[in-house]
C-alpha cells in the first residue's frame, strides 16, 4: 500500500489589519511567512508547500523561500473570506487536490510550530486518521469559562457556565477542580482532501485534538503579542526553526 500524499497550504494574504502586513513583517531578520515555509519543509512530511495569496510582494517572498505560489483572487482574500473559500480555491479550482490525499494547515501568525511539532501532529494523524475527518491543534484555555459573565438589562452578573456545580458554583470553585477546557490554536490543521470536495468544510464533525504544549501555540494577532514573542526569543524561553538563508 503506498504512502499517503500530503501537501502543506499556508494563507499569507497582504492586508492584515491588527498587526500590519504582519505575513511580510521581519522578526529576527526574517520575513514571518518563512518560518512556516520553512517548518513545512523541514518536517519532511510534504510533497509540496504551497501559499495562497493575492500580494506580489508575499508572493516573492515565498518564491524565495522555496514555496510554490498559489495566487488567490482578491474576493477571497477580504477580512471575512472564510478559509473554506480559499482552501477551496486551492485544493478543488487549481486542482491540487489531484496531488494529495490528506493537505495540512500550516498559518503564518505562530512561528514557534516548528518541524518538530508538524511531524508529531502527523503520526498522531496517521495512527487514526480513519476515524476523524480532521485533526486541529489545540491548547489548555488559560480563563476558563466557569471564571467568565454576563450581565443583563437591569444589572445582575449571570455565569456563562456552570458545569452542573452548584455548591460550591463554578465561579467559586479553583481552576484545578473544573473540567479541562481546550481553545484551538492556529497553528496547524490536518485534514482529508475529501472533507473540503465532499463535506464542503475544512475540518468536518469529527475531529482529532492536538494538544500543544509551551509557548509552541502562541499565534501573532497583536502588537502586543508580538511582543510577547520578541521577550521570549531575547530570554531564550522560545526557538525559532533555523534558516540558512533570508530575503
Amino acid at each position: 500500500m503506498s504512502e499517503p500524499r500530503v501537501i502543506a497550504l499556508i494563507p499569507a494574504r497582504g492586508g492584515s489589519k491588527r498587526i500590519r502586513r504582519k505575513n511580510a513583517r521581519h522578526l529576527q531578520g526574517i520575513p514571518l511567512l518563512a518560518y512556516t515555509i520553512i517548518s513545512a519543509q523541514q518536517s519532511g512530511i510534504f510533497s509540496g508547500v504551497y501559499v495562497s495569496t493575492e500580494d506580489p510582494e508575499i508572493e516573492r517572498i515565498a518564491l524565495i523561500y522555496g514555496a510554490d505560489v498559489i495566487r488567490r483572487p482578491e474576493a477571497l482574500a477580504a477580512d471575512d473570506s472564510p478559509d473554506i473559500a480559499w482552501v477551496t480555491h486551492a485544493l478543488v479550482d487549481c486542482h491540487l487536490c489531484d496531488k494529495a490525499d490528506y493537505w495540512g494547515l500550516l498559518r503564518p501568525t505562530n512561528p514557534l510550530r516548528g518541524p518538530d511539532v508538524i511531524r508529531d501532529a502527523y503520526s498522531l494523524w496517521q495512527q487514526r486518521s480513519r476515524d476523524f475527518d480532521s485533526l486541529r491543534a489545540m491548547e489548555l484555555i488559560r480563563d476558563h469559562p466557569a471564571k467568565a459573565w454576563t450581565v443583563d438589562e437591569r444589572g445582575y452578573a449571570h455565569p456563562v457556565a456552570t458545569f452542573g456545580f452548584k455548591n460550591p458554583p463554578a465561579h467559586s470553585r479553583p481552576y484545578q477542580a473544573l473540567p479541562f477546557i481546550y481553545r484551538q490554536t492556529a497553528a496547524l490543521e490536518i485534514a482529508h482532501v475529501s472533507t473540503v470536495t465532499v463535506k464542503g468544510s475544512i475540518s468536518g464533525d469529527r475531529i482529532m485534538p492536538y494538544l500543544m504544549t509551551g509557548h509552541t501555540g502562541l499565534d501573532l494577532n497583536s502588537e502586543v503579542d508580538w511582543l510577547v514573542l520578541e521577550a521570549l526569543l531575547d530570554k531564550g524561553l522560545a526557538i525559532l526553526p533555523r534558516i540558512e538563508v533570508s530575503a
